[in-house]
C-alpha cells in the first residue's frame, strides 16, 4: 500500500489499544492478516475468525480517496491510496453495531461500521469516475489460509525497498503460494457483482477472492446480509433543518429533518434533485440554497482530490 478490553459480546464499542497489534506503515494487507489472527487469539473475535471479513478497497486506476488516514498530511486526513485493506467484524447481537478495524485510521479503534463509512468512505461525496472505489469482501478464515506476499510490490526496478518491510518472515499460503497479493488488489468493472442475491453472500463464504462490489453499505456489507445502493456520477447529500448541511456527518444525520440529493454534471449544472420522503420543502429558496451548497462542496472536493494527487506525486 502506498500514497499517490473488548470482546465479541460486549454491548459497548470500547477503544482497544493499538500498540497490542502489529503495524507496519504501507503494508496494510499484512497488518490486516495479523490483526485477524490477533483478534481471534485474544478472544475479541471468534476463535476461528468466522465473524471477521477482510475488505480490499481499490479500483482500476489504483487511486482511491479515503479520509481520516494517519498517513495524510492534511487536516481532514484525506489521502489517495493505491489500495487499502481493513477488517470488519460482524456482531452476533443484532442490537450491536458491526465494527471496522483499521490500523491506519485516525478514527476510534475499532469504529462502528456506519461511522467509518460516513467519515472515511464518505459515499455522499461526488467522485469522478477515475476515483470510483471497488470493495472486495473476503471471509477472514479463507483469507488467513490463502493469502501470501513476498513483498515484491514494495521494491523498485533496482530492487530497493520503497518502504521499510516488516521484520518478520514473509507470509506463505497453506498451499505453498508465495505471492498472490495482486489477485486481491486487481479490480475491474467487469468483475463487479451485477446482481445481488443469496448466491453473492454464499460466494463470500466460499470463494478465495470473495466478491467484488461497487457500492459499500452505510451500515452493512454483502457478507453481513445486505448491500448498499448508490449513485454513479455526482452526488452531494444535503441535510435540511433550520440549516442546510452539506455532506452531514453521522452525528448530524441523526438529527436532520429531511434529506435532499442533488445530482450535478461535470460542469456543475443541475441534472436532477431527489428527495426520499420526509417533510416537504415548501420554499423554493431552500432548494436553491441546497443546489448552491452542492456546487460549492463539489468544487471543494475536486480541489481536495487534486491536492491529494499532488502530495502523492511528490512522495513518489
Amino acid at each position: 500500500m502506498s500514497t499517490s478490553n473488548l470482546d465479541s459480546s460486549s454491548s459497548v464499542t470500547e477503544s482497544v489499544d493499538i500498540p497490542r497489534f502489529h503495524h507496519t506503515p504501507f503494508y496494510c494487507e499484512e497488518n490486516v492478516y495479523l490483526l485477524c489472527k490477533k483478534l481471534a487469539a485474544d478472544g475479541i473475535a471468534r476463535s476461528d475468525g468466522s465473524d471477521l471479513f477482510v475488505i480490499f478497497i481499490s479500483n482500476e486506476n489504483k487511486q482511491i480517496p479515503l479520509w481520516h488516514q494517519k498517513a495524510s498530511h492534511r487536516a481532514d486526513g484525506v489521502i489517495l491510496w493505491d489500495y487499502h485493506a481493513i477488517c470488519i467484524q460482524k456482531r452476533k447481537d443484532s442490537n450491536l453495531p458491526h465494527l471496522v478495524w483499521d490500523l491506519d485510521s485516525k478514527l476510534p479503534f475499532p469504529s462502528p461500521l456506519s461511522t467509518y463509512v460516513s467519515e472515511t468512505i464518505r459515499p455522499s461525496f461526488q467522485l469522478f469516475s477515475e476515483f470510483q472505489r471497488f470493495f472486495r469482501i473476503v471471509h477472514a478464515p479463507i483469507f488467513l489460509r490463502s493469502f501470501a506476499s513476498d513483498r515484491r510490490h514494495m521494491k523498485d526496478t533496482a530492487g530497493n525497498w520503497l518502504h521499510p518491510p516488516p521484520s518478520y518472515e514473509v507470509i506463505v499460503a497453506e498451499d505453498g503460494a508465495v505471492h498472490n497479493l495482486n489477485e486481491y488488489m486487481e479490480m475491474t468493472s467487469a468483475d463487479v457483482v451485477k446482481s445481488i442475491g443469496e448466491d453473492t453472500k454464499d460466494n463470500v463464504y466460499a470463494q478465495r477472492l470473495g466478491v467484488l462490489l461497487l457500492f459499500f453499505a452505510r451500515d452493512t456489507t454483502i457478507a453481513l446480509g445486505a448491500v448498499a445502493s448508490g449513485n454513479g456520477s455526482a452526488l452531494a447529500k444535503i441535510g435540511c433543518t433550520n440549516y442546510n448541511l452539506t455532506d452531514p456527518s453521522a452525528e448530524e444525520e441523526s438529527i436532520v429533518e429531511t434529506f435532499l440529493t442533488i445530482v450535478l454534471d461535470s460542469s456543475f449544472q443541475l441534472v436532477s434533485p431527489s428527495k426520499p420522503g420526509g417533510p416537504g420543502l415548501a420554499q423554493t429558496s431552500a432548494i436553491k440554497d441546497c443546489v448552491a451548497l452542492t456546487r460549492q462542496r463539489v468544487k471543494e472536493l475536486r480541489k481536495t482530490l487534486n491536492e491529494a494527487i499532488s502530495d502523492m506525486e511528490m512522495e513518489q
